[in-house]
């Protein structure tokens, strides 16, 4: 290839345009299936009735985002992020606190249409909060 020649792109399959993978220190993250929906079902009603019990609402999260976070990373992220990424839990607890955040958030995110519609937080701007946050 002549020197500074771009490489031709490779073409996107289906699967990697509807399920959009992200790594993040070595764990391969992609959109929840159906299958992964099943396996989490226990940690998100765990999340969401932790989230009730608290008082945590889609008008107080950006005040709670501390809270969230530390319950999160302290219960349940080690089993969500072990499942989605299809890893032993074991590899997850090495992670680095900073990579294990960022994992979480990345679920989230890969996550949040499903997240929001299927437990209500329609009126929450999910990256508005967390830009208030990191900026504030």
């Amino acid at each position: 290839m002549p020197k500074g020649a771009k490489e031709p792109e490779r073409k996107k399959t289906d699967e990697e345009i509807l399920f959009p993978e992200k790594e993040i220190a070595g764990l391969k993250l992609r959109p929840w299936t159906l299958g992964d929906l099943e396996d989490l079902r226990p940690e998100l009603r765990g999340v969401f009735a932790w989230a009730k019990e608290s008082g945590v609402t889609t008008d107080n999260l950006a005040d709670k985002i501390p809270e969230v976070l530390d319950f999160l990373l302290g219960g349940f992220a080690r089993s969500i992020i072990a499942k989605t990424a299809k890893v032993d839990e074991d590899k997850v607890r090495a992670l680095p606190l900073d990579k294990a955040t960022l994992a979480m958030l990345t679920i989230i995110d890969q996550n949040w249409a499903y997240l929001k519609n299927s437990y209500g937080l329609d009126k929450l701007d999910l990256f508005k909060v967390l830009k208030m946050k990191v900026a504030g």
